[in-house]
């Protein structure tokens, strides 16, 4: 593959890095504002639930999403030049920096938990990308 072709891969991986990113650097104050119209439009079709219940889920689900669409654009800015240790790296890695911008960010704090959480969104993703990779070459073939 041309050189410029595999930079040009990487695009949606940076793009959902750099958003990502974004997101930790907001305040707490300025974080939840992104979350509760959402916690209050599920709210109707969860109404059993406790709000402050339903909140802490959804912003747990948009880390796991965030980071399987990173693992997935990663998977496919790796393509040919996939390894495993390498793709492990950056599950380790972008989490860690993530949570640590969320230290210094007011009213956040740095949560090993989320880091759990966000590796699993990527490998989910690796694992889903690398089995239809598979399976999509063998109907293709």
């Amino acid at each position: 593959m041309k050189p410029y072709k595999k930079l040009f891969r990487w695009i949606p991986a940076i793009l959902i890095g750099l958003f990502i990113f974004h997101q930790s650097s907001l305040t707490s104050t300025e974080s939840n504002g992104v979350s509760l119209p959402l916690v209050e439009m599920f709210l109707n079709f969860f109404s059993f639930m406790d709000k402050d219940i339903l909140h802490h889920f959804i912003r747990k689900a948009a880390h796991f999403t965030e980071y399987f669409l990173l693992g997935g654009s990663i998977l496919y800015a790796m393509d040919e030049d996939f390894t495993f240790r390498r793709f492990v790296l950056f599950c380790v890695l972008v989490p860690v920096c993530d949570e640590t911008i969320q230290s210094f960010t007011p009213g956040r704090a740095a949560q090993l938990t989320d880091c759990l959480l966000d590796a699993s969104g990527m490998i989910s993703a690796s694992i889903l990308g690398i089995w239809l990779k598979k399976h999509i070459r063998r109907y293709i073939i």
